[in-house]
């Protein structure tokens, strides 16, 4: 099969080339609440949901790419398929992580204790706290290279 391609676990959306979790590779590879899984079948909305997810795994990987080699890492993302079988399970520990705890909503945090009239460290803040820490190790350790990315 050539590479990207769409199926059962994940889409490729060729607009933003970025590869998207799939309601059924959720269903089938995480134990999560029964409310969840009825949100999952009924909420049509939730598509949204796995593109911020998609979204966040990519910002991720792009932040810790030179500037120069965005194209070729775009480009091996979509097209290696040992990145994209590191993609699906940093994305599935990023949904899982979502669902659970919320932590993805961290990136939307002003960071104003506006009872306390007390101001969060921005930058802490806005680190990568909104990243499932097993998602982030799975990328630093499968794809993050800052090496020379043409040979993908």
């Amino acid at each position: 099969m050539g590479l990207p391609y769409s199926d059962k676990d994940m889409i490729f959306d060729e607009e933003i080339m970025q590869y998207i979790l799939t309601e059924e590779v959720i269903m089938n590879n995480l134990f999560i609440d029964e409310h969840i899984v009825t949100e999952l079948q009924t909420n049509k909305r939730f598509k949204a949901l796995l593109l911020e997810v998609s979204d966040d795994i990519y910002d991720f990987i792009y932040a810790h790419t030179k500037r120069s080699s965005i194209n070729q890492v775009e480009q091996a993302l979509a097209t290696n398929e040992e990145f994209r079988k590191a993609i699906l399970r940093a994305m599935l520990y990023q949904i899982r992580y979502t669902l659970r705890s919320g932590g993805s909503l961290l990136k939307d945090q002003h960071g104003v204790d506006i009872e306390r009239s007390k101001r969060l460290d921005y930058g802490e803040l806005r680190r990568f706290d909104h990243i499932a820490p097993q998602a982030e190790r799975m990328l630093m350790r499968k794809i993050i290279y800052s090496g020379d990315w043409s040979r993908y």
